[in-house]
């Protein structure tokens, strides 16, 4: 049988909420016996909404019901003090003695900011290629139509007009190319925006943004939440 959670400030979750944007019965939470089945979140008709982070984009979306998992992040209420935060598998514990045990949820953010810095890494070195590239793309461009001249077998008898055509067709198609893989930042700020949405404390209680150091040892340096 599936385990029913009413989260809110008269709510039964195991951890009191008592921010005044949340209310007594806010949402509720429907976890399954079997853990192949994804979580259900479901909004009870609150005021302030109840919000669930896109893992995509790192933004909060305001949701009626939806499928979620145990590391989905979810808000009751606005995103200030008057809301609450927390990650899903949150409601999963037991007793006070573990308020401030964050193991599944500092272990989660350390591995997403690991695959950041990597991503961030790689772009770095993808820089510095388009650096050169653009120091040298004068040199770059006389191999290609070097190159491209001896591709094409260039003679007298060609019609230069078509031969034209096609070498600065083929030339400023592939430069273009290259240029738009070097430029691409579309997905760093999209991994960037992520990275700043999740480097938050998990503690519904504080949520202040978290530096590397504080997600490298496992431990908020403002409210003391640890693994």
């Amino acid at each position: 049988m599936a385990t029913v959670i009413t989260l809110g400030r008269e709510g039964d979750q195991w951890f009191k909420i008592s921010n005044s944007g949340v209310g007594r019965e806010h949402a509720r939470i429907t976890i399954p016996d079997n853990p192949s089945e994804q979580w259900i979140i479901e909004d009870l008709k609150s005021k302030n909404g109840t919000f669930v982070r896109d893992e995509e984009s790192g933004k909060m979306q305001r949701v009626s019901k939806m499928k979620i998992n145990e590391m989905s992040y979810v808000r009751l209420g606005l995103p200030d003090v008057t809301g609450c935060s927390f990650y899903a598998c949150h409601v999963l514990k037991q007793n006070a003695q573990n308020a401030l045990r964050y193991k599944a949820e500092f272990t989660y953010i350390r591995q997403e900011m690991e695959q950041f810095l990597k991503l961030e890494e790689k772009l770095k070195k993808r820089r510095n290629i388009k650096d050169k590239f653009n120091r040298y793309s004068w040199l770059i461009f006389l191999v290609l139509l070097f190159v491209i001249d001896e591709f094409l077998e260039i003679k007298e008898t060609n019609s230069m007009s078509f031969v034209r055509f096609v070498r600065y067709t083929m030339l400023g198609g592939g430069m273009f190319v290259f240029d738009y893989i070097l430029n691409k930042r579309d997905s760093y700020e999209q991994a960037k925006a992520r990275i700043n949405a999740i480097s938050l404390c998990p503690n519904p209680g504080c949520n202040k943004k978290l530096p590397q150091s504080d997600i490298a040892v496992g431990k908020c340096s403002k409210c003391g939440c640890t693994i």
